[in-house]
């Protein structure tokens, strides 16, 4: 069966009624006289236990003396209990009790985190808020407690009071503050509801000084919760989904038209767009084109410049070829002199007779004349080594020059070679072929740049009438969810209102809150925790 949010809600709303109307009734039973009872307990409860009558537990109250940050200093319970002959015994005992409620009060003062004692006596923008712990917890399920807290602020020390999860009274002397926390019921819920777990009070303080605050938390207003009301919501769902079944096939063929014709006017807007933009596109592709046919132009022009500079490169080219071709006949001739130079210069040392450097050759000079040189040197004919050396160095530069000559010669050949084997027909062909190609793209750019325009002229066309195509989809729509809205209405103030009782969400709800009011009837009902808070 279709749900909506609002079932759970509901449910929500009639189980948050009824703890409600049980916490004022709550309320006004803790303002009786319990702390006179308490005190008057103990002589009863001494004369009774020494007649070793046995009692039944009436009604416990359990003191919680915290300091002013919520810390517990000290607890005391007081039974009221009836013993075998009828009569009523109050007990009082001090001493740890644990209790299911933690307390944190902070302070604020002018925005800051203060403490009670730096508080006191001030003035300025203050907020005190009280957070409230669940700590007993069955099954993975908290016992619920209804922690009621209340403060009293006199008029002459706090004006302008709020306070949140809570309400305030003031009789023109002082502002009674009353709030209501559920601490750990959303978690037992499931709900995303806005359940009050903290009490949050704001006041502009004269001089802050407070007296003490009471809170009061117990299982009792769940336990006294009558549930036999949600035990036939079952018996709805046979019915509802005949009924919800009728309904959906009566809306379905109005949907259906209503959806489709609301596509195609949500998509109506989107084809205005895309015309616009078709549009927008379409200038800018004519202007793209002029671009283009600009760059086609420029590009075949480069071509042209491109290929006249190739056959300027290729008639250069040959004629380096040439006279590289002519250096390489005379080249050989060259370096055979140069040759014959070498040969001489050796031939000339050989010849002068001289015993130190007989054999030189062209490969073993310099080492006979750095051989020489040592000799001379040894032998301390230091003028003569000097004039070795100095032969040594012009032979080496000659010889130098000689083979730079030749390397020339040989690098000189093979320049001649390469140039001679330069085949530039390719680059010509292609320079050709570029020129064509380009030729071609220009040619074609004109014909497309014509069928752009074309385009465009008919782009506009599509465009002005764009208004007069939505408008009619527009009303069609309109028509469509007129008839839709009417079944809609009927559904949702006739049938939906009985479906909105009962689906998975509030049955899983009911479920919940059937478990923990079970819970609370199980835990010890006739336990009630006051918890009293310092003065400041």
């Amino acid at each position: 069966m279709k749900g909506k949010k609002m079932n759970k809600k509901v449910v929500y709303g009639a189980f948050t009624g009824a703890l409600v109307v049980a916490s004022v009734g709550l309320t006004l039973s803790v303002t009786n006289s319990r702390y006179a009872r308490a005190d008057e307990a103990s002589a009863p409860a001494a004369t009774l236990a020494a007649n070793n009558l046995t009692s039944e537990l009436v009604d416990e109250t359990v003191y919680v003396f915290l300091g002013t940050d919520g810390s517990v200093k000290k607890t005391i319970s007081s039974d009221w209990t009836k013993n075998d002959l009828g009569a009523d015994v109050y007990s009082k005992n001090e001493g740890k009790v644990s209790t299911p409620i933690e307390m944190k009060i902070t302070y604020f003062l002018d925005g800051k985190e203060v403490s009670a004692d730096d508080i006191r006596g001030r003035s300025g923008q203050v907020k005190i808020r009280y957070d409230y712990t669940n700590t007993e917890r069955v099954n993975g399920m908290y016992v619920p407690y209804a922690v009621l807290s209340g403060a009293v602020l006199p008029n002459e020390h706090f004006t302008n009071v709020k306070v949140t999860n809570g309400r305030l009274v003031n009789d023109g002397n002082r502002t009674v503050v009353v709030g209501l926390a559920l601490p750990g019921m959303k978690e037992n819920l499931g709900v995303s509801a806005n359940i009050p777990e903290y009490v949050e009070i704001e006041a502009e303080a004269k001089e802050f000084k407070m007296e003490m605050t009471a809170t009061v938390a117990t299982s009792k207003v769940f336990a006294d919760i009558d549930t036999s009301a949600l035990n036939s919501i079952d018996s709805l769902s046979a019915q509802l989904n005949t009924l919800v079944s009728s309904m959906e096939q009566l809306m379905d063929g109005s949907a259906k038209l209503r959806d489709g014709l609301s596509e195609l006017d949500s998509k109506i807007g989107v084809l205005a767009d895309g015309v616009s933009q078709l549009k927008n596109g379409s200038l800018q592709l004519v202007a793209g084109m002029e671009s283009l046919q600009g760059g086609a132009y420029n590009a075949l022009t480069g071509a042209k410049q491109l290929d006249a500079g190739i056959d300027q490169t290729i008639s250069g080219i040959n004629t380096l070829a040439s006279n590289l071709a002519t250096l390489d006949q005379n080249s050989a001739t060259l370096k055979s002199g140069v040759q014959t130079l070498i040969s001489a210069v050796f031939a000339e040392i050989n010849d002068s007779r001289n015993p130190l450097l007989q054999g030189v050759t062209i490969e073993n000079y310099r080492e006979k004349f750095a051989n020489a040189i040592a000799t001379l040197t040894q032998m301390g004919d230091t003028e003569n080594a000097e004039k070795m050396k100095n032969t040594a160095e012009k032979i080496g530069q000659q010889i130098g020059l000689y083979q730079g000559i030749i390397q020339y010669i040989d690098g000189a050949s093979t320049i001649a070679q390469g140039a001679a084997g330069i085949d530039l027909s390719g680059l010509k062909d292609g320079s050709a072929q570029l020129v064509n190609g380009l030729g071609e793209l220009y040619a074609g750019t004109d014909t497309l740049y014509t069928g752009m325009q074309s385009l465009d002229a008919g782009i506009s066309n599509l465009e002005s009438n764009v208004p007069a195509l939505t408008d009619g989809v527009n009303k069609l729509a309109d028509g469509s969810r007129v008839l839709t809205d009417g079944l809609s209405q009927f559904n949702a103030e006739g049938v939906q209102k009985l479906v909105s009782l009962y689906n998975g969400d509030v049955k899983a709800l009911v479920n919940r809150i059937q478990s923990m009011v079970s819970l609370a009837k199980n835990s010890n009902t006739k336990v009630k925790y006051i918890y009293r808070t310092a003065e400041i």
